[in-house]
């Protein structure tokens, strides 16, 4: 699987709880955030760094992902948000969700970090939406609390094949215990339903937003 940014390891943190992942590359374009994480953080990547499973490679994700072809099975997209001229602008537009597609294996599946999921400013989240829309077939919108930041925040995950809403909750709980994951504190099965019932007003977002291209990417309006 590959982790597109988290730089202070958090994600990979996650990723890792998972005894099925074998490998795991992480891309990031900042080396000097993620030392400083890993050195001054370590609560936040518990070792996740030093696993021997995890790969780390600073660089583009744009540059990196179009060098694997058919090889990933998961990618996490965990970016900064696209500001203007910003690192991450053109890694939300539908010519990079190709590469992504590209890179993943039939069964492969993507989720994104989409943006606030608050009312008053959910448009980069509707943008990702519709944009994945134009790329995968199967694409499930959804969100949580998310407490350092004091909102509702959107994710959107992206699959070839695999419909999340179509797992049997018993399935889930047997591929936990399975995968002898522990310390989770907000996800199990009951929560698993629950975070892709978003509101009617993230709906109409999404129904009503524009397609990002690396000719029109997101801009960022006050």
């Amino acid at each position: 699987m590959l982790v597109a940014g988290g730089g202070e390891g958090a994600t990979l943190r996650e990723v890792l709880r998972h005894n099925t992942v074998q490998e795991a590359v992480m891309v990031d374009i900042d080396e000097e955030l993620v030392r400083m994480c890993d050195e001054w953080l370590p609560e936040w990547h518990q070792g996740a760094f030093k696993d021997p499973r995890s790969t780390i490679i600073f660089d583009d994700a744009r540059k990196i992902i179009p060098q694997y072809q058919n090889h990933f099975d998961v990618i996490v997209s965990d970016l900064t948000d696209p500001l203007e001229a910003g690192p991450s602008q053109y890694l939300f537009t539908r010519e990079f969700y190709q590469m992504i597609y590209d890179a993943l294996t039939d069964d492969g599946v993507l989720t994104v970090q989409s943006g606030a999921g608050d009312p008053l400013y959910p448009y980069l989240y509707g943008c990702i939406a519709r944009t994945l829309q134009e790329v995968f077939p199967i694409v499930r919108p959804y969100w949580c609390f998310v407490a350092s930041f004091m909102l509702p925040w959107g994710f959107i995950l992206a699959s070839k094949k695999h419909d999340p809403l179509e797992i049997p909750r018993e399935e889930i709980a047997r591929r936990i215990e399975q995968r002898q994951v522990q310390g989770l504190r907000y996800y199990d099965p009951g929560t698993h339903y629950g975070m892709f019932g978003i509101p009617p007003y993230l709906r109409d977002v999404i129904s009503k937003a524009r397609v990002l291209t690396d000719d029109q990417p997101f801009l960022w309006e006050a």
